[in-house]
């Protein structure tokens, strides 16, 4: 019958994402005689907030001859997510009394990242247990990583842009890929054949400084 030489599946799933970490470092600094003559405090708080989505397509199709398969499958996963950590040094004298003055350092990341995958894959079953695979696969991977460092010596209220370190860098990867398998076997003696050609092509880009990159490259194998 049609349901079982046809089946199709799909699939949704919700990831939250929450993660907070904490931690403060004391340092203390001697002289010789073991006096002390510096005391440095470094805290780091870190939170990050995100979500993303798993999407999943399935499709089996069936033939009136035994073992011979044509399936189908597509799948996307997206993911974003900000993460802010705030960094604070204060620095003191012998006395106790602020001896620098203190550092405050904030880095805000924000992602937004997907990777999506197309597959078809065919299966012919041949005589004296030998078969034919041959299939196709997409994938592609984007990530967009915008990275935000801000410095706060001392009394001042504002925060200033580290122009140094701020940049937003783009990842954007797409691989086509084929391939071919012949197997049987012949009284004891059994072989397989194959071959696989990949196609990559990479785009790099950092949206800060305007610096672009491209690669392109193919294995056969």
């Amino acid at each position: 019958d049609a349901t079982s030489k046809f089946a199709l599946t799909g699939s949704i799933m919700y990831r939250p994402e929450y993660d907070r970490d904490r931690d403060q470092t004391l340092y203390n600094n001697f002289v010789l005689n073991r006096q002390l003559s510096q005391r440095i405090v470094r805290s780091n708080d870190e939170e990050e907030r995100g979500s993303g989505f798993d999407y999943q397509l399935g499709l089996r199709k069936k033939f009136s001859k035994p073992k011979r398969l044509l399936s189908m499958d597509a799948t996307l996963a997206t993911s974003n997510s900000t993460q802010v950590a705030l960094f604070n040094q204060s620095t003191f004298g012998a006395n106790g009394l602020p001896s620098d003055p203190a550092l405050q350092q904030r880095n805000t990341r924000t992602n937004n990242n997907r990777i999506g995958v197309i597959q078809a894959d065919f299966l012919e079953p041949l005589n004296n247990n030998g078969k034919f695979e041959t299939g196709l696969k997409y994938t592609n991977r984007y990530l967009d990583g915008d990275f935000l460092f801000e410095n706060r010596i001392g009394d001042v209220l504002t925060w200033q842009i580290d122009n140094r370190l701020t940049n937003n860098f783009i990842y954007d990867e797409h691989t086509s890929a084929a391939y071919a398998n012949f197997g049987t076997e012949m009284k004891k003696l059994s072989y397989q054949v194959g071959l696989r050609v990949e196609n990559t092509i990479l785009n790099t880009g950092q949206r800060t400084t305007g610096e672009r990159s491209q690669q392109n490259y193919t294995y056969l194998v």
